[in-house]
């Protein structure tokens, strides 16, 4: 029996439980600022932040997205190009994209939250100290679990039955589709919630690719603030580790221990 309290929103955080084997695709960090036109202009500030990172994330891929701007009512739309730099590991285990507007962080193969805090850390400190942003204006943390057969048949043995839904009803063997979204206010900010079954080759997020082959239970947790703050590393890194403890701590609030027996965790 899970033995998380009946409030994961606030309060004590849960205690990490580290995982063999977890079911994680993704976990993502993003820090936005106001823009900066030098990160998508000047290549030798670019190069600059390379340099402070490049032991790291020695890889590095140049892209070009395009906006659509409308200035006014009765002008026509504006397409204007913007440059974002992309940084990863040589294992591309780790990527961080930087764009005049964000910098994210993202994991494909996560270790801990420490580990993920202090790498986070160590980029921002680099754009603060390479581009100076005057300020945050929106924080987010996201985990993306993704349940593949053989565990997707032991979803009663996993999930809490509120999680469920419908899939513990009659009508749960009919559903193809089945996903339940929802926005909590936790205690250091929002939360958006999504989760639920997919079919074969399809996906909640066109940026997250999941398995092409059987069906998929997709748990996605993305924690977030837009409430304006300086831009300072530690602060920052700081700011991580919360969002992450109060995500994991509603994690165990809708998973069963079997959850973290069956992943590879003692409990």
């Amino acid at each position: 029996m899970n033995s998380m309290p009946t409030t994961p929103l606030s309060g004590p955080l849960a205690p990490e439980i580290p995982l063999s084997e977890p079911p994680l695709v993704r976990v993502l960090a993003q820090i936005k600022f106001p823009k900066i036109l030098a990160i998508g202009t000047n290549d030798s500030e670019v190069a600059a932040f390379q340099e402070k990172i490049r032991s790291v994330y020695p890889i590095l891929e140049r892209e070009q997205s395009f906006n659509l701007a409308i200035s006014s009512p009765s002008a026509p739309p504006e397409v204007r190009p913007e440059v974002i730099w992309r940084f990863q590991d040589l294992k591309k285990h780790w990527r961080i994209t930087l764009a005049p507007d964000f910098v994210t962080l993202e994991a494909f193969q996560y270790l801990n939250r420490a580990d993920f805090s202090t790498r986070l850390e160590d980029i921002l400190a680099a754009v603060q100290s390479t581009y100076v942003p005057s300020a945050v204006l929106r924080v987010g943390v996201r985990y993306i679990d993704c349940i593949k057969p053989p565990h997707i048949q032991q979803l009663e043995n996993l999930f809490q039955p509120t999680v469920l839904g419908i899939h513990k009803t009659e009508l749960g063997n009919a559903a193809e589709y089945n996903m339940t979204e929802c926005l909590l206010h936790a205690e250091e900010g929002q939360i958006q919630c999504r989760w639920g079954l997919l079919p074969p080759g399809a996906t909640h997020d066109p940026g997250i690719p999941l398995p092409l082959d059987g069906n998929s239970w997709v748990l996605d947790l993305d924690m977030f603030s837009v409430e304006q703050m300086s831009f300072d590393s530690a602060e920052l890194s700081e700011v991580f580790r919360s969002y992450a403890g109060r995500l994991y701590t509603l994690f165990r609030w809708m998973v069963k221990d079997e959850f973290i027996r069956t992943f590879g965790g003692t409990i």
